[in-house]
């Protein structure tokens, strides 16, 4: 079994010394981007809801460095008696334009994938994703202002995401250095999806930098009463306590210990046969000295991947 550790270094954690930026490549992950452009363009611009069209295959379109999967079987050949409408050539319009702004940006050449991404916007401001996006280019740039009004014209479009808040709260703590009003956008990320648990990590960043560990812990407590079956939540929620509560040059108190496991407890319950899941968890176990419950978590997952030599070392 594994040797004493301090359970910080054992455990995988997330970090809060340093606040978190999504600015390389744009703040978000451009994961969905391009099938969400793609859909909302060929739906809205080839697809007339009273004539029906044959069915043809597309070549796949231009994907960027992250691989994104995209639809290969769109219909796109509309019946010869379908004309685009006004709105729908803007929507295929702005695809265009994305579709230039991901080749310029994987040239390098980020002021014109900016302008490009910005006719998007310009198009569907509510695209929360590309907002983040693109925001994160300007930050690059330094240009918070104009970041900040990409971010509010998508929360004016689409008031219901929570993906704009997050990055406000992001711009306003790390580059404004205005607290109050971060803590306010990350509070209102996690009142419209409180099931989103990168909305109480934005929090915690936010309350640690600013000296309030026991505002961190507080936000973390509201995460507990989330009805969630994802054991993704439960494990990131179960890291932040750690990354709080434990201290490498000490033990945790038999309270805290308590409370945590309880998070943890949560993960492994819902894991199901996830055995990445499972390790993690059988990980702070046996980093915080508890092994009883540890070893039958190692066991499992050896059932599940017997190749597992990392598993099978901390067993020995």
């Amino acid at each position: 079994m594994t040797s004493r550790a301090g359970l910080r270094s054992a455990v995988p954690k997330v970090r809060l010394s340093k606040m978190r930026g999504r600015t390389k490549c744009g703040i978000s992950a451009c994961g969905g981007i391009i099938f969400a452009l793609i859909f909302l363009a060929v739906a809205n611009a080839l697809a007339d809801p009273k004539t029906k069209t044959t069915s043809a295959k597309l070549p796949r379109s231009h994907q960027g460095k992250r691989g994104v999967r995209q639809d290969d079987s769109i219909n796109a050949k509309p019946a010869s008696d379908l004309a685009l409408r006004p709105g729908g050539e803007r929507k295929a319009g702005a695809l265009t334009h994305f579709v230039e702004g991901m080749a310029f940006e994987e040239n390098g050449e980020m002021d014109r994938a900016l302008d490009a991404y910005r006719k998007v916007l310009n198009v569907d401001p509510a695209q929360a994703q590309l907002a983040a996006r693109v925001a994160g280019l300007l930050i690059q740039e330094d240009d918070f202002p104009q970041a900040i009004d990409v971010l509010k014209d998508a929360i004016k479009a689409n008031p219901n995401n929570a993906e704009p808040y997050q990055q406000l709260a992001f711009i306003y703590a790390r580059y404004l250095k205005k607290t109050d009003q971060a803590i306010d956008y990350a509070n209102r990320a996690i009142a419209l999806n409180p099931a989103d648990v990168e909305g109480y990590q934005r929090l915690v960043e936010i309350e640690v930098a600013a000296g309030q560990e026991k505002k961190a812990l507080e936000a973390l407590d509201r995460a507990t009463k989330v009805r969630s079956n994802d054991p993704n939540f439960w494990m990131h929620l179960g890291k932040l306590y750690v990354a709080i509560l434990f201290k490498s040059d000490s033990q945790p108190k038999p309270d805290e210990l308590k409370r945590v496991n309880e998070i943890f407890k949560r993960a492994a319950e819902h894991a199901g046969d996830d055995p990445a899941i499972l390790k993690d968890v059988a990980d702070y176990y046996a980093a915080s000295q508890q092994l009883k419950e540890a070893i039958p978590l190692y066991l499992r997952v050896l059932e599940l991947q017997p190749e597992d030599a990392n598993a099978r070392e901390k067993l020995a």
